[in-house]
């Protein structure tokens, strides 16, 4: 049941406490991959280059009499030439090779071995298999070979494939390089054909019909690392936002590869979006709804006593004054510190998005957007160890505080820590500056620590 781990007795098992884990292996999964190969087959025809990511090999699943189980490339390669579809489909891993019969033999035939249950398709490993990888690539690249299932760690080998023109990630990795590493294998320039364009494909699996949980998370971190055009806003952002469920998002998904021939004119549209000004990727730090009502400091009066009291939400006009309160102190304060120059004319917004509220800069400079993004963004998130910390009366009930850190940037020394209180009274209210390297220090910052575990801020990008 997966409850021994590590010579230890856990329950309940692992795998079974996380209802997304058990359905990683799935054939949920395997069904997702099939559609996305049909819909790019029936939309690109013979032009189709398409790979497939897995995490495994499946090498149990070989053997014709023991059925294909989990998620795997061996059984997606079964499922995909089951009933005779998909013979130009080829499996390559860092181990073992299965290819079309007709291209392992002919004068500089391969140590083959049969698959009894495939009778078109050879499996090869050993010392033949760097020759079944030559040969296959040409293949591929000629258009004889159109499907490639692959595991994840193949790539990392060095795999040159331009025409690939279709990708389905159906892997569990969520980190930069990784992620775009496989990524990468499709974004790159067709020299035969120089308007290529790829279909990137991401596997998820929800627990209902809502787009929401632990494979959305890891979605979300892999595209939150790099930019790209949201076609239906005509928008070039960096931010992940899904429909709200399932069905939807994934007709939207088919809708937009069946049109994928007008996806560079929808680029040059939404390029021209700043063209007045030249056009550049603007910096911008989201804080949450959700986030936003715990976080920001509170506002004073027998109003907000009352709505906390009552737990009623902030209004939204007073959320957006409030980060722009803070979006004004954190520009002020730089200035001040003469990390900024007073004469610039820069000065900070506040939008109103499907997620948040996202907080920029306008006018400045790419070094002066970094700095003001950077230092908001301690204030926003949760306290680490910083030597300052400020501490803010919550209510009329004695004991009652906010804790916020004073930014690294103003925290060298008592005189820069300052500056920035100075401000935050002026723009934000009362407020304590307490040293963190002291006895009653240490304790307060225990407390801040704990009390802002689950705050969190983004960082996105948008073409302005």
């Amino acid at each position: 049941m997966g409850a021994l781990r590590n010579d230890r007795i856990l329950l309940p098992p692992r795998k079974f406490a996380d209802r997304i884990g058990i359905l990683r292996d799935d054939d949920t999964r395997i069904e997702g991959c099939l559609e996305v190969h049909a819909l790019e087959r029936a939309a690109r025809g013979p032009d189709l280059h398409m790979a497939i990511f897995v995490d495994r090999i499946g090498r149990p699943s070989l053997a014709a009499e023991t059925p294909a189980t989990g998620f795997n490339a061996i059984h997606l390669f079964r499922r995909l030439t089951a009933g005779g579809g998909g013979r130009d489909a080829a499996i390559m891993t860092g181990q073992v090779v299965v290819l079309l019969r007709a291209l392992a033999g002919g004068g500089g035939g391969l140590a083959a071995q049969p698959l009894s249950d495939r009778p078109d398709h050879v499996l090869i490993e050993g010392r033949d298999f760097d020759a079944a990888i030559a040969r296959t690539n040409a293949a591929f690249h000629a258009g004889d070979v159109r499907g490639i299932i692959g595991t994840q760690a193949f790539p990392g080998q060095g795999w040159d494939a331009s025409g690939l023109n279709a990708l389905v990630l159906g892997t569990n990795l969520a980190s930069f390089v990784a992620i775009n590493q496989l990524r990468g294998r499709a974004l790159r320039i067709g020299r035969r054909n120089p308007s290529k364009c790829s279909n990137i494909w991401h596997i998820a699996v929800v627990p209902d019909a809502h787009v929401s949980g632990k494979d959305l998370e890891a979605l979300a971190r892999r595209f939150a690392c790099f930019t790209r055009i949201d076609r239906e806003a005509l928008e070039i952002r960096s931010w992940f936002a899904p429909e709200a469920t399932s069905t939807v998002q994934n007709e939207k998904a088919r809708r937009l590869a069946a049109t994928q021939g007008d996806l560079a004119r929808d680029w040059d549209r939404a390029l021209e979006t700043g063209a007045e000004i030249g056009g550049r990727l603007m910096q911008e730090t989201g804080i949450a709804q959700r986030q936003s009502q715990l976080v920001l400091p509170h506002s004073r009066g027998l109003a907000s006593l009352w709505r906390r009291l009552s737990g009623r939400p902030v209004p939204e006009p007073e959320i957006r004054r409030t980060l722009g309160r803070m979006g004004h102190l954190v520009l002020e304060s730089l200035r001040q510190l003469g990390d900024i120059g007073p004469d610039r004319d820069i000065a900070p917004y506040v939008l109103e998005g499907p997620e948040g509220h996202p907080i920029g800069l306008d006018r400045a400079s790419h070094y002066e957007e970094t700095l003001f993004h950077e230092t908001l963004r301690r204030v926003l998130h949760s306290v680490t160890n910083p030597r300052y910390l400020l501490v803010v009366p919550a209510g009329f009930l004695r004991g009652r505080s906010q804790l916020f850190a004073v930014p690294p940037r103003f925290d060298d020394n008592k005189r820069r820590a300052g500056i920035f209180w100075k401000n935050w009274q002026a723009m934000l209210g009362r407020g304590q500056l307490v040293y963190t390297r002291t006895v009653a220090g240490r304790g307060l910052l225990q407390s801040a620590r704990l009390r802002t575990l689950r705050n969190r801020t983004t960082h996105n990008l948008q073409w302005k």
